[in-house]
């Protein structure tokens, strides 16, 4: 029988890295287009969300989910300090 909270997690780390893909590779277009403050509020929602995931897998003592989640932050706190620099959000 498969551990609930690792089918959990594994749901969860599989869809916020798709989602972290894609919102990286639509990021150029997005400032293009002017949405600077939509991509802004877009990472901020999905930093928010990794944090709380990396919180709840701690919770559960998942290392490697917290580990991951936090890496995934951390990636996203990185794609908005860029985007900053270059006169996005």
């Amino acid at each position: 029988m498969v551990d609930p909270d690792f089918e959990y997690f594994t749901g969860e780390y599989s869809s916020a890295v798709e989602a972290f893909k894609n919102l990286k590779g639509k990021a150029g277009a997005i400032l293009l287009m002017g949405g600077a403050d939509e991509l802004g509020g877009f990472l901020e929602q999905f930093i928010t969300m990794a944090t709380e995931r990396a919180r709840e897998a701690s919770e559960k003592q998942l290392d490697h989910f917290e580990e991951w989640f936090q890496e995934l932050a951390t990636q996203a706190r990185e794609l908005r300090r860029s985007v900053s620099v270059s006169g996005g959000v």
